[in-house]
């Protein structure tokens, strides 16, 4: 899923059908804090569902674990410049 907040919204039909979820995390989705208190939630719920979660930086890894990703889940995959 693209995404933190498409992969917030399909963990619960991933989970339902057995299929994988990958989702990658680009940067407001990470940060923002009108969408983390608005998503907070839905993001443990993927963290806990999800097969891997994607982050374009080490330190949004570090912002994921702190949102509730566990560390084995993350993978670090460059993006940009």
């Amino acid at each position: 899923a693209e995404y933190g907040l498409g992969g917030a919204a399909m963990a619960p039909v991933c989970r339902d059908l057995g299929i994988p979820l990958v989702v990658y995390f680009l940067g407001l989705d990470a940060y923002g804090d009108k969408i983390l208190k608005k998503w907070g939630a839905r993001y443990r719920y993927l963290f806990e569902n999800a097969a891997k979660v994607v982050a374009v930086s080490k330190a949004m890894q570090q912002q994921l674990v702190q949102l509730g990703c566990p560390p084995e889940k993350l993978a670090w995959v460059v993006c940009g410049i």
